[in-house]
Formats: C-alpha cells, structure tokens, sequence
C-alpha cells in the first residue's frame, strides 16, 4: 500500500511501484484507472486487459491491446527479460456527468462483442447487476464453440482457420476463449451540482447542507419501531465498514426519537471488528490508515 499523497493520481507511477514491489515468480497483464477531481480518467495499461468508455449509449473511448503476436500480449513479469512501466500505454479521457466505464481483462473483451456490452448495460438496473450480466455473458460466449466471437473474429484476420477440407464444407474457425475474466463497472457523477448549490445559497447567507459523493441520509419518524430503527442504521451505516458508496452517513431524528442517539452509539461501540473469515466478526478492517483516520 501506498501514500495516497505519494501516488498523486499517477496510475503509471502506482504501475511502476507496484511491479517493484512484487515478489512473486510469473506474469500478468495489468490495466490501473484513476479518476481526478476534474474529471480526467487517467489509465496506464500493458497487454490486452481492456476499458471502454460509454457515454449515451456509444462507446466514445477504447483502450488498444498490446501484442508481440497473436494471442501473445504484453505483460509485466519476474524476469528481467519481461515488460516493465516504460512499455504501459497511458491514456488521458475526459468524463461528463453519466458516463459509463466497463475496465476488463482479455477473457471479457476476447469474448464479448462492445455492441454487447453496450446493450448489457442498457438493460441493467445498476452496476453490480451489470458488471454480473457481463461476467456471466463472457463465460458463457467462451464455452460455446459455435460463437462467432471477437476471439475467432480476430484469428481468422490473422492467418488461423480450419483445415481447408473443412472449409470447402462451409466450415470456419469459431469459439470462444477459454480464459480468466474480470469485469469492473462504473457510472461516473461529479458534483458540480452540489457546489453550485452550496456556493449560491452560502453567498445569501443561507445554512446548506450539501451531501454529495453517493452517500445516504436516514429520516427516522417518531412512530418509527425503535429496535427495527435501530437494527436498521446499524447496518445501513456500518456494513462494508462504511466504506461502500451508498453508506449512510448522516441520520435525522424527527420528533420524540432522539433518545435512540445514545443508544445507537452504544450499539455501534458493541460491534466487533475482525478479519472477515472469522465467523463472529461483524465488520472488517479498512483498507487504510487514511480510511481509519
């Protein structure tokens, strides 16, 4: 783990500390994003992991894969003889308000046509069901030799094919990939909205509270179940230990209920935190010491 600060949104410098870092024997493809407050994604890639931008509906940016040969990418290894940071593509894109970011390895982009994860997307409720939909659309195209995939596609461009007896029958070389597949999906929002508010109602001498960042408030009404409440926002604020986007940060006691204050502090002190694989534990660690602080 690295200083946050050391790091300064630079994913080819995490790349290159990263790669230093690691002490284990193989090889890997690698593709890190950051996102910087003004709204430029920065990406840094070696080999044929892959992101693809979406933004109403059409893919507006793509990443490039990196091959020696077909089927044989770029990839950061433990040998000296392997890539290292100097060889990663970096890439700089501006994002707007909605716009859609699908980052994967080869096994979803080998296997899954763009038009496809446009249209997966579209009909997805909200990320963790889109990045699923993907995932599963990517396994399921990869054990399906019938396919026509981007994959096959792709080899037959390249020279490989079916024997030729096979191809005087009509036959041609299709399938998909057998292969790891990792899918992370996000919707992009900044919070220009927010500031705007703030910075208008400020102005007037107006009180705001401006929550931006994806974060919930609870309204707890004064005919509220106390111990359902409370059972409630215990898990509503301090699952994932906080640290999940929709985690609820601020709570508002209307009425007769702000007695429940101090027992909800009490029941938030009873909470044990733990490694995640221990049976009794209720919540895990954070990441790191700047989260803790």
């Amino acid at each position: 783990m690295f200083p946050i600060e050391q790091v300064n949104n630079d994913p080819h410098f995490l790349l290159r500390k990263a790669h230093a870092a690691t002490s284990s024997i193989g090889s890997a493809t690698v593709i890190v994003a950051m996102l910087e407050r003004n709204g430029i994604l920065k990406i840094s890639s070696v080999g044929d992991c892959g992101l693809r931008v979406i933004r109403e509906g059409q893919i507006i940016f793509s990443t490039s894969p990196q091959e020696h040969y077909f089927d044989c990418p770029y990839q950061l290894s433990s040998k000296v003889v392997g890539q290292t940071y100097l060889d990663a593509m970096v890439n700089n894109v501006e994002l707007t308000e909605g716009d859609t970011t699908v980052m994967g390895s080869d096994g979803l982009f080998d296997n899954v046509f763009d038009h496809e994860i446009v249209s997966t997307i579209a009909r997805c409720r909200d990320v963790v069901e889109a990045a699923k939909a993907l995932a599963n659309l990517a396994s399921n195209h990869s054990m399906d030799s019938n396919f026509d995939s981007p994959y096959s596609l792709e080899a037959r461009s390249k020279g490989f094919d079916v024997p030729i007896w096979r191809k005087i029958l009509g036959m041609k070389l299709t399938g998909g990939k057998l292969d790891d597949i990792t899918v992370v999906k996000e919707l992009w929002s900044r919070h220009e909205a927010g500031m705007h508010i703030y910075a208008r109602a400020s102005a007037k001498g107006k009180r705001v509270q401006s929550n931006m960042g994806a974060k919930n408030n609870a309204i707890v009404m004064p005919d509220a179940n106390e111990d359902a409440t409370l059972n409630a926002l215990v898990a509503a604020g301090f699952g994932a230990a906080g640290q999940r986007c929709m985690a609820l940060s601020t709570v508002v006691f209307v009425g007769g209920l702000k007695s429940c204050e101090n027992k909800l502090v009490e029941r938030a002190k009873a909470l044990k935190v733990n490694a995640g694989t221990e049976p009794n534990a209720d919540l895990g660690p954070v990441i790191s010491k700047q989260a803790k602080e």
